[in-house]
């Protein structure tokens, strides 16, 4: 039997909602659909696509009385193969998701997944968003492109090495 997370303050699952239909860089509203489905939440309506994903995480939250819905929303949205051509946009949700959830303990690590704590800077100890010169693209590695770039990065964290940018 799965767990049962407390639900969340409406403020942080609309902050949620606000990253990940984000205008410029959210996903659009065809992914919302199709994600809402795969998490099994009904879709709802909604002036834009901040409102429809904030208005259908919220109710099913309700009804199931748990946020559990919402974070298997945020971990189908940040699975890293969505992401193998576009890492940078990935490092960006990641980032502006982790500054909301923060505010409930939680944070999204680099498998995407969403798990406890917050993302620290491994050198200062302050969040990652505290430095935004080092937000930049990460480089692409030289043996495969984007792709080559998220093994060699998964290779890293696996023998406790660290993401390397």
């Amino acid at each position: 039997m799965a767990t049962r997370h407390e639900p969340w303050p409406a403020t942080v699952v609309t902050a949620v909602a606000g990253v990940l239909g984000d205008t410029d860089h959210g996903l659009t509203g065809r992914e919302i659909g199709q994600l809402l489905a795969v998490v099994k939440v009904p879709d709802a309506d909604g002036g834009n696509k901040r409102d429809r994903l904030a208005g259908a995480l919220l109710a099913q939250q309700a009804r199931q009385r748990a946020s559990n819905c919402v974070i298997a929303f945020i971990k189908v949205a940040m699975a890293p193969v969505r992401y193998v051509q576009q890492p940078h946009t990935f490092s960006r949700r990641q980032d502006d998701l982790n500054e909301v959830l923060v505010h409930v303990g939680l944070r999204v690590n680099d498998q995407g997944q969403v798990a406890r704590g917050r993302r620290r800077h491994p050198e200062r100890g302050r969040t990652a968003r505290q430095f935004p010169s080092e937000r930049a693209t990460p480089p692409l590695h030289a043996c495969g492109g984007a792709a080559g770039f998220v093994h060699a990065q998964q290779q890293r964290l696996s023998a406790g090495l660290g993401v390397s940018w």
